[in-house]
């Protein structure tokens, strides 16, 4: 992969860890990395500091919000339901903690 341009692909990015961890081992056999492309992405904003630290610009199929949206409109899950998965998103092991449960950071 040396002096290669690489986009990485991946299925799902929730905390991006085990992504921005083939980026480094890319990087350090030498090639440049500088996108990721997923199917679906929580778009957790600390997720998305750490890409955006890193260069990374990240792209998705589908944004996992819209999905959200899309499972309220078909009654799959309700309006308090859907609120609870964006509070979720937002900041996710703050909320997992004012809940009573335990997050771990290195969950992916």
């Amino acid at each position: 992969v040396k002096g290669r341009s690489v986009l990485l692909l991946e299925d799902h990015i929730s905390t991006g860890l085990s992504c921005l961890d083939a980026i480094s081992a890319l990087r350090d056999e030498g090639a440049t990395v500088t996108q990721v492309m997923s199917i679906t992405n929580y778009a957790i904003p600390e997720t998305e500091r750490l890409f955006e630290e890193r260069g990374i610009s990240t792209y998705e199929v589908i944004a996992f919000r819209k999905v959200v949206e899309k499972a309220e409109k078909m009654g799959l899950i309700n309006a308090e339901n859907k609120k609870l998965v964006l509070e979720w998103l937002r900041t996710p092991w703050t909320w997992a903690a004012m809940h009573g449960l335990v997050a771990e950071a290195h969950e992916n």
